[in-house]
Order: C-alpha cells, then structure tokens, then sequence
C-alpha cells in the first residue's frame, strides 16, 4: 500500500467532510436568526420557532410524517426478519442478494451443516441440491 503524501489524504478527506457537512451547519445557525431575510444576520432570535409551533398545518404534517415513518420502519422489520419458507411472504418477493446464508447453510434445512465423516476439509456447498429441493416444495404451475 502507497503511504505517500499523508497530507493530500487528509486534506481531501476535510474537504470533503466540509463539503458535506458545512451546509447542515450554516443552516442550523442560520434557523435562529432574527431577519427575515434569509442571508443578512440579524441577531439571535427563537421568534421562528415560536412560530412554526404554533402552524398547526405544519405540526399535523409532522405528526403525519412520524406516523408514515413509524409504520413502514416496523413493515421493515417485520417483512425483514421473517425466515425463508414459512409462507408469510412468497419466496418471489425477496430479493436473492438481500438473503443471507447464514443461519440456513447449503442443507436448506435451517441447522448447521454437518461435517464431513472422514475428518477432512468440508465439503464444497452444494448449490444444485438447493435449487432442486425449493423447485421440489413448490407447486406446478398451470400453463394456459
């Protein structure tokens, strides 16, 4: 690995964090201002948010916002955490990249995979048994 110019390094990396980072900063110091005008400084003032808190169309957009988000973060979890094959959400649904195989090896049984009895390296994981076995447990479709 090439450890050369440290300096270029870091000092593309705090360019690009106050790339990112700076406009967050400058709005947040800019929401207590006291002008109306957005870019002249006025002076330090909560007047805005007294009076965005009292908007109501704008505290019940809010509360719809937390609601939406509440409600598709436990789908999200809910339609995450559920196991393949256990017929709550299709198989088709999922996305192949997205499912992991940790917890259900090449056995397509859900345990651990076994060892191989002779006490040598394990065996390569056999993929085409996989597949044969879902293409197996599925029902034939009808053609029309």
């Amino acid at each position: 690995m090439n450890h050369g110019r440290p300096w270029f390094r870091i000092s593309v990396l705090a360019l690009g964090y106050l790339f990112l980072y700076l406009p967050i900063v400058l709005l947040i110091a800019f929401s207590f201002n006291k002008s109306r005008l957005v870019t002249v400084w006025g002076g330090f003032s909560t007047h805005w948010y007294g009076a965005l808190f009292r908007n109501q169309q704008i505290l019940d957009a809010a509360w719809l916002s937390v609601r939406v988000g509440a409600l598709s973060a436990t789908l999200a979890v809910a339609l995450g955490s559920r196991r393949r094959g256990d017929g709550w959400v299709p198989d088709r649904l999922r996305h192949p990249l997205a499912r992991t195989r940790l917890f259900e090896p090449q056995t397509g049984r859900g345990g651990p995979t076994p060892p191989d009895p002779s006490g040598l390296s394990p065996a390569p994981p056999a993929r085409h048994l996989d597949a044969a076995a879902r293409a197996q447990s599925r029902p034939a479709r009808r053609l029309r």
